[in-house]
């Protein structure tokens, strides 16, 4: 069995208040589980316009988890959020 894991960091611009920001977290969050069925967890830190999302999948193969990475990424870049992916960090265990 082979693990990918991803870290977003993830920036937002134009965001003045906690509850946008948890919004903005949660709703991409809830986007990336029910598209590709993987395991999102959120970490806040003290700014209010930046957090980290992490993102877990498993599957047998390598191929599979690289593919499966893309798709990801670019899922991301396309969605509809003043955002800017700061740092992507990635490693298949």
């Amino acid at each position: 069995m082979k693990i990918l894991y991803i870290e977003l960091t993830i920036h937002i611009f134009e965001c003045d208040n906690l509850k946008r920001k948890r919004n903005i977290a949660n709703s991409m969050a809830a986007k990336l589980k029910n598209k590709f069925n993987i395991s999102v967890a959120q970490k806040h830190d003290n700014l209010l316009n930046r957090f980290i999302l992490g993102l877990a999948m498993v599957s047998t193969e390598s191929k599979i988890l690289v593919k499966h990475k893309e798709m990801i990424l670019n899922y991301l870049e396309q969605m509809e959020y003043s955002v800017e992916i700061v740092e992507v960090y990635s490693e298949i265990i």
